[in-house]
């Protein structure tokens, strides 16, 4: 059933994974030398726009994983496991982000923009989404004793 709690989540989930494609996440300013990284290999922005294509592979992979748990909405136990994987991937998103510098100078400035918390709020819907995929399993063996 689409209509469910969960659904409202792992479309939240998605519509994040969209917004990553088309805004830049982190900007590197050299000097006069203005770099935007985006997770997106179309040049949406300027000529200045560079992608990370392990990360674009992995927003690919969110919002894939994101909708396949949606559409398994039969198969409670898979969603379940699905939704974990959708929060290790966004996990690893954000690791790879904060972890490992993309531009290689040592006197480029990192400045974080807005889409950085995306991933984060991705996690956290992934988790809720979790839970109520959980209340349900548990509701529908509670319906099945009582018959």
């Amino acid at each position: 059933m689409i209509q469910r709690k969960q659904s409202i989540f792992l479309g939240v989930i998605m519509i994040c994974s969209i917004l990553l494609f088309i805004f830049p996440t982190v900007t590197y300013t050299a000097g006069d030398i203005v770099v935007d990284y985006a997770f997106s290999p179309f040049d949406v922005h300027s000529s200045t726009t560079s992608t990370i294509y392990g990360l674009f592979a992995a927003n690919c992979l969110l919002f894939i994983t994101s909708f396949m748990c949606l559409m398994l909405f039969h198969n409670r136990k898979k969603q379940i496991k699905i939704s974990r994987v959708v929060m290790l991937v966004a996990a690893m998103m954000i690791t790879l982000l904060f972890v490992f510098p993309l531009y290689k100078s040592d006197t480029a400035v990192r400045t974080f923009n807005w889409p950085i918390a995306l991933p984060a709020i991705s996690i956290v819907c992934a988790f809720l989404a979790g839970h109520f995929i959980k209340k349900d399993e548990e509701l529908v063996r509670s319906a099945n004793r009582v018959r």
